[in-house]
């Protein structure tokens, strides 16, 4: 994968791959667009079986986030988030935590100039097992 030629011909400002030792943690965030404004997109948490496979699909749902964000109006631009591994393992907290490190405003500010992702949440995201 020629990564900048794969960036560039998605019409992509940014991409941001992330890793934490400690939780297990490896993740990638995607920037479409943010010409409306921020960014906002969800996390998707999935077993890909390569890394490359993950970084065309991370891109792939933040342009996806441009487009629903202006067709629903909103002064918002597109991003999207996944997280790398089996989203049935028992340590999903940690690997959340680490998550949530990367992409909080603050720190994104200090990584992105700016902090120009806004997360929304997934239903694929429960800390806990669903009742009953």
């Amino acid at each position: 994968m020629k990564l900048f030629d794969t960036i560039a011909e998605m019409g992509h400002e940014q991409l941001v791959l992330c890793q934490d030792s400690a939780s297990g943690y490896r993740g990638i965030i995607a920037v479409h667009s943010t010409v409306l404004g921020p960014a906002l997109g969800g996390t998707r948490f999935w077993k890909y079986a390569t890394d490359e496979e993950a970084i065309v699909d991370a891109l792939r749902l933040a342009r996806g986030m441009t487009y629903k964000n202006a067709v629903a109006g909103l002064n918002l631009g597109g991003g999207k988030s996944v997280i790398i591994g089996d989203n049935k393992t028992a340590d999903r907290e940690m690997i959340f935590r680490a998550h949530g490190r990367f992409t909080i405003p603050q720190r994104l500010e200090q990584q992105l100039h700016g902090g120009r992702i806004r997360r929304s949440p997934e239903l694929s995201h429960r800390l806990q097992p669903p009742l009953g």
